[in-house]
C-alpha cells in the first residue's frame, strides 16, 4: 500500500528510511497513504480514519519525548500534504505553519548564513517540500511566504527537485513576488494607519501619494522580476515533460506578477492584460505537451488553475477543465477538484450575460476568500 500510493509523491524514498527507526513517522506514512487509498476505494475509509487517528497520537507523544527536529518537521509535512490530498480547505495550513516553527527556530540561521557544512540530504528535501507548499499558499492566501528567501534552493541549480522539477527559480520568482505583495499591503496599512492617527480623510489622499509608500522603487523593483523571469533559460533536459513544466511555471509566475501590477495600478490596464492573456496562452501550450499520466503532471495545478483564473476563452476553460479533473479522479488529489470549483464558479460569472455588465470581474481570490476557504494549489 505504500508503495503504490506514496511512490508518486517522493516520501516514501526519502522519509520511509527515517520512517524505520521512527514510529511516529511511520503512522503518518501509512495515514498518508490509507486516507489516499480511500480516495480510490471508499471501502478504506473507516481504516483511514483510524490510521489518522493513530498517527496523530503518535506525532502528539513524539513532541514531549526526545525525538529528532527532522522528524517531527517530516510528520508536519506528510500531514498537510495528507490534508491537500483530502481536499480539505481549513486546517491543512496549520501543519505548514508548525513546520515553518520548527524550522526557524532548528536550522534557518545556519542556512541562511551560508554554513560551509551542507545539511544531509533528507534535510535539503524537506526544505524544498516546505518551500514548494509554502510558496504556493502566498499566493492564494494573498500574503508573503511564511519564509521567505532561497534557504531551500538546490546545489547544483540543475538538480532536478522532486516537486517542480527544473523549475526551481520561477519558484523562487514566485515566492519574491508574493513578498513584494506582503510589503505593498504592509506599506498601504502602515500609510492608513498614519492617515487616520492624523484625521486625514482617505477620500482625501491616494494611498500611494504617502511618504510611507515608495511607489516608484516598487514598480522598478516589479519590472525587474519580469525581466529576470522573461530572460530565464531552463536547464537543459532530456525529459521535455520537466521543461514543459518549468516553462508553464515561468509563465505562471509572470501571471502571478501582472496580477499583483494590476491590482496596484503599476501600468497600463490594457497592456498588463495582454501579458497576461500571452502568459496564458504560453501555460497551455506547454502542458498540452505534457502526456496525460506522467509524472509531472502532479504538479500542473498551480499553473492550470492560473491560466484557468484569467482566461476568457471557452476551449482554454475546457482544456484546464478537463486536465484538472483527470488530476482529480487518475491522482484522486481532492485539491484539483477544489480548484476546479473556484474555477468553474469563476467562470460561470464571466460567461454569464449578466456577468460582462456588473462593472468589475470576479477574481478568484474574491471567491475563496467568500468562501473562507485556504487552497492548497501543491
Amino acid at each position: 500500500m505504500l508503495t503504490t500510493n506514496l511512490e508518486n509523491n517522493g516520501f516514501l524514498s526519502v522519509l520511509l528510511p527515517m520512517a524505520i527507526e521512527e514510529k511516529a513517522l511511520l503512522d503518518m506514512l501509512i495515514a498518508w497513504s490509507s486516507s489516499h487509498l480511500s480516495l480510490c476505494d471508499d471501502t478504506y475509509r473507516i481504516q483511514a480514519l483510524e490510521h489518522r487517528s493513530t498517527a496523530l497520537q503518535s506525532f502528539t507523544a513524539s513532541l514531549s519525548s526526545s525525538e529528532t527536529p527532522e522528524v517531527s518537521l517530516a510528520c508536519c509535512l506528510v500531514f498537510c500534504s495528507m490534508s491537500a490530498v483530502l481536499g480539505d480547505t481549513a486546517e491543512w495550513r496549520n501543519h505548514l505553519v508548525g513546520a515553518a516553527h520548527i524550522i526557524r527556530h532548528t536550522w534557518l540561521s545556519s542556512v541562511s548564513e551560508g554554513s560551509s557544512k551542507s545539511p544531509p540530504y533528507e534535510l535539503r528535501w524537506l526544505l524544498r517540500n516546505f518551500a514548494y507548499h509554502d510558496i504556493l499558499m502566498s499566493v492564494t492566501l494573498d500574503r508573503e511566504p511564511l519564509i521567505p528567501g532561497r534557504y531551500w534552493m538546490p546545489h547544483p541549480m540543475n538538480e532536478i527537485d522532486s516537486y517542480v522539477g527544473l523549475a526551481s527559480e520561477p519558484l523562487a520568482m514566485i515566492s519574491r513576488i508574493s513578498s513584494l505583495n506582503g510589503e505593498i499591503i504592509r506599506q498601504m496599512e502602515t500609510s492608513s494607519s498614519s492617515s487616520d492617527s492624523d484625521s486625514i480623510s482617505s477620500s482625501s489622499q491616494n494611498t500611494y501619494d504617502s511618504p510611507f509608500f515608495h511607489l516608484g522603487d516598487l514598480v522598478s523593483r516589479a519590472r525587474e522580476m519580469e525581466s529576470e523571469l522573461k530572460d530565464w533559460q531552463c536547464p537543459e533536459s532530456n525529459i521535455q515533460c520537466l521543461v514543459n513544466l518549468a516553462e508553464a511555471y515561468r509563465s505562471a509566475a509572470l501571471i502571478h506578477l501582472y496580477r499583483v501590477m494590476r491590482r496596484r495600478s503599476f501600468e497600463d490596464a490594457l497592456e498588463l492584460e495582454q501579458k497576461i492573456a500571452s502568459q496564458v496562452t504560453s501555460i497551455i501550450f506547454h502542458v498540452e505537451q505534457m502526456p496525460l499520466k506522467c509524472l509531472p503532471e502532479c504538479t500542473s495545478l498551480f499553473p492550470l488553475f492560473m491560466a484557468g483564473g484569467e482566461t476568457r476563452s471557452k476551449p482554454t476553460m475546457q482544456f484546464v477543465r478537463e486536465r484538472l479533473q483527470h488530476i482529480a479522479t487518475y491522482r484522486h488529489f481532492q485539491n484539483a477538484a477544489s480548484a476546479l470549483s473556484v474555477l468553474e464558479e469563476l467562470w460561470l460569472q464571466h460567461t454569464s450575460i449578466t456577468g460582462s455588465i456588473t462593472g468589475q470581474l470576479l477574481d478568484w481570490l474574491d471567491i475563496i476568500q467568500r468562501r473562507h476557504w485556504e487552497l492548497a494549489l501543491s
